[in-house]
């Protein structure tokens, strides 16, 4: 199927992390996949990788419409309530896609045909982790998949503070270093070297 990936208005490290994460899985699958984010974003997360991919719908109505009507999949990351895209709210409601929602936010909306929503998890990012297990696909596991999910757990978690993380996300962190990832460069790049 045509597949879309969006997220939420104003989107962080987890919002932009877990897209392009799925992103690059659901193309080593063989699928069509394109993401389109509401509005533009942090300049510190436009070192993920395939970040060039990414079109944002504030400024590309037209371009972004059209992806959004081809779409037969669309997979919301990170958002609860499609009111949280904002502009793009009314084009995801128009369009007859299946969606599929991934989040961790409390009291989800009743909006997606597939809801996996589990508000204890720290971040999105791990809940991609997870439904890549889930569905059997971690042979597709890359170092550049392994950036993207760690930025948005180091981020959404305030570099493993908060009291939402438990073992399973150190586990999970685990597993993205055994990839060969660098996680040092990331937190370099995520927190060092903003002017």
């Amino acid at each position: 199927p045509n597949i879309l990936i969006t997220t939420h208005r104003g989107p962080d490290g987890d919002a932009m992390g877990s897209s392009l994460a799925l992103h690059q899985v659901l193309k080593a699958l063989g699928h069509k996949v394109s993401i389109v984010v509401p509005n533009s974003y942090a300049e510190f997360l436009h070192w993920l990788p395939f970040n060039n991919d990414v079109v944002e719908f504030e400024g590309n109505e037209e371009l972004a419409e059209q992806l959004i009507n081809k779409a037969e999949l669309i997979f919301c990351l990170d958002f609860n309530d499609l009111r949280r895209t904002d502009m793009m709210c009314e084009a995801l409601e128009n369009t007859s896609a299946q969606k599929v929602m991934i989040d961790h936010h409390q009291e989800p909306k009743d909006f997606a045909d597939f809801t996996y929503s589990v508000p204890r998890v720290c971040s999105t990012c791990q809940l991609i982790y997870e439904f890549i297990e889930l569905m059997s696909w971690t042979e597709y596991l890359t170092v550049d998949i392994a950036k993207c999910i760690y930025t948005g757990m180091v981020t959404d978690t305030g570099s493993f503070r908060f009291s939402s993380v438990d073992s399973r996300t150190h586990e999970i962190a685990a597993k993205l270093i055994d990839l060969g990832l660098q996680q040092a460069q990331v937190h370099q790049t995520l927190f060092d070297t903003n002017k």
